[in-house]
């Protein structure tokens, strides 16, 4: 296994693209149990998504491994997430959203 795995997610991470992200997301743990995914260039995220990403981050756990997020988020990306009551206040860096959603494990640190 290699150190990290990283991934980049652009545009609109909606349900049509839940499967093929947790795709990308299973092949990228069997590969290695700490995940870097980049979402700087997100314009949307929804419900179905973050439920894919929050089950990535609990299998890289029981791997012993975790799940980070990198990059700026996009002002829209932010405005959705707080409106939508995923996160408590406004954020624009994207390690901040692991400590906003409620309950994603954060145990270990990527590379």
């Amino acid at each position: 296994m290699k150190d990290t795995s990283r991934l980049v997610f652009s545009g609109a991470l909606t349900i049509e693209k839940a499967a093929d992200i947790a795709g990308q997301l299973k092949k990228a743990l069997a590969a290695s149990a700490q995940l870097s995914v980049d979402v700087s260039e997100v314009t949307d995220l929804d419900l179905p998504v973050l439920q894919v990403l929050y089950a990535a981050a609990r299998s890289a756990e029981k791997l012993g491994g975790s799940l980070v997020f990198e990059g700026r988020l996009q002002d829209d990306t932010c405005r959705k997430l707080a409106t939508s009551g995923f996160v408590r206040e406004k954020i624009t860096v994207a390690d901040q959203l692991i400590k906003q959603l409620p309950d994603f494990p954060v145990s270990g640190q990527a590379s």
